[in-house]
């Protein structure tokens, strides 16, 4: 009896440590999410203006990758200027 005891003892505090990973899990992401998506919007609103600017059909995060094809001696590298935007030097 003892030892079966000490098994269910161990598979619940097992199952109450997963669902505390878990929740902390889902805690972080809140989190994460609600401090970078008002960073994302400004970037993007940034990258619109200068891109309105420029008058440029397309733009692309070249550090992500994607299913793209691009030649990147044509591009022009908008960095500079958005950072300008965002008001980073």
């Amino acid at each position: 009896v003892t030892r079966q005891l000490k098994e269910k003892e161990l598979t619940d505090l097992h199952n109450r440590l997963q669902e505390f990973y878990q929740s902390a899990q889902e805690v972080l992401q809140k989190k994460e999410k609600e401090l970078t998506d008002p960073i994302v919007a400004k970037a993007q609103e940034a990258v619109k203006k200068v891109a309105q600017k420029g008058a440029y059909v397309a733009v692309f995060n070249t550090t992500i990758p994607s299913m793209v094809y691009y030649d990147e001696a044509a591009m022009t590298d908008l960095s500079t200027e958005v950072k300008a935007e965002l008001g980073i030097q």
